[in-house]
């Protein structure tokens, strides 16, 4: 049984190849295989064509994970299979699961082997998959449709929490936006200094506050901020981390969006207990604050049903992470970024539900120690005569 991606045409069997006899045939480079409601089911990662296969196709299609020519292929099966097993490789090779060694390069991509075949398969079941066009009668019907489910929350809270409520007249920020935008950079090395309430505040207020509302019809009422993010969900939740902060106690906070409050989480762990969940980096303790981003991915997936959606969640962390940067420079603290850590064991820092909501980013500030040039301590200048198409290699 054969289930087509979007996009791909399934040919009839009249127009299969005809292999020859002396044709080298060898597996594609873009196969998975899974089992869907107890079948085997093979899949072409590229071409997203799909099959339906029985444990003697598969074992076909492991066959031939080296090269070999059909002649020889052929011979291994008792005479009267033969012409049955010649016309499923020809289909196999029509579909694409094998190919024949003329044209077979043997990478599916030139990243893949970086990332593994678990990313090579993201990649390809997100691609092209068409979508409703804007502001159609068809997008309206979805709308309609996806409001008679119950819809998950649109902000977290903690309603038994100790909270500390922060100042809502947010002070002036201390830096215009272009030299925000020029100074920006990524800070390792902080001083004892304490961040200020009031700066804890402002950055928080810029970069996971609301700034307005607005009225979705079907879905509701939205959330706006100043960082976009898609069919304005807003997944992401923040978890503070309060280091060093003035008239603060140290302790893991959660954001509340609404209130602009702080609820209190849990108390915080030492030094020693954290730097491992940070993947032992010792600017994500030692600054003045740490937030741990999260998605709350069911806030995506009650509006876009379909893979591609998933990486939503990705395009949303990046916006709220560089509206932080450039807020955090603007009140003259040093940010950084990192997502470097345990997921599992910040899951377990946090209380969080995996099954509802997991970590996808760190970020953080506080005072930033400099150089003369008043550039981070570790910077290093790229000398005049450098060229980006010169290749470097630092001992």
């Amino acid at each position: 049984m054969i289930a087509r991606g979007a996009g791909n045409h399934v040919r009839p069997a009249s127009s299969f190849l005809v292999i020859e006899a002396k044709l080298s045939l060898v597996q594609s480079s873009n196969l998975s295989v899974r089992w869907i409601d107890g079948k085997a089911v093979l899949s072409n990662l590229r071409s997203r064509n799909r099959l339906r296969v029985t444990a003697n196709v598969l074992s076909i299609i492991n066959r031939v994970a080296s090269p070999v020519d059909l002649e020889t292929l052929l011979a291994e099966y008792p005479e009267v299979a033969r012409p049955a097993i010649q016309t499923l490789l020809e289909e196999l090779l029509q579909l694409g699961f094998i190919e024949s060694t003329d044209g077979f390069t043997g990478e599916a991509c030139k990243w893949a082997a970086a990332f593994g075949p678990d990313a090579l398969a993201f990649h390809h079941a997100t691609l092209d998959v068409g979508f409703v066009p804007f502001r159609s009668e068809r997008s309206s019907e979805l709308a309609k449709q996806f409001a008679q489910d119950s819809q998950p929350a649109r902000v977290k809270h903690y309603p038994q929490a100790k909270r500390v409520y922060l100042p809502r007249l947010l002070p002036p920020l201390l830096v215009p936006l272009d030299d925000a935008f020029s100074r920006r950079r990524t800070h390792r090395d902080f001083t004892a200094r304490p961040v200020s309430l009031n700066d804890l505040t402002t950055v928080l207020a810029r970069s996971f506050g609301a700034t307005n509302f607005q009225d979705t019809g079907p879905l509701g009422t939205q959330l706006v901020k100043a960082s976009p993010a898609g069919g304005s969900r807003h997944d992401v939740e923040a978890y503070v981390l309060a280091y060093n902060i003035s008239e603060l106690e140290a302790a893991i906070y959660h954001y509340n969006t609404l209130e602009h409050s702080l609820e209190f989480v849990a108390p915080l762990p030492d030094r020693e207990y954290l730097l491992p969940i940070v993947a032992s980096q010792p600017h994500a303790v030692d600054s003045g604050f740490s937030v741990f981003m999260t998605s709350v991915l069911t806030r995506i997936a009650y509006k876009y049903r379909h893979p591609r959606a998933y990486r939503t969640w990705m395009y949303n962390a990046g916006h709220v992470a560089q509206t932080f940067a450039l807020a955090a420079t603007a009140v003259n603290l040093g940010p950084f970024q990192t997502a470097a850590f345990e997921d599992s064991q910040v899951s377990e820092l946090l209380n969080l539900d995996p099954s509802e909501e997991f970590p996808t980013y760190l970020v953080g500030a506080g005072h930033p120690v400099l150089s003369s040039s008043g550039l981070p301590r570790d910077f290093r200048p790229a000398q005049p005569s450098s060229s980006l198409t010169q290749e470097r290699h630092d001992p």
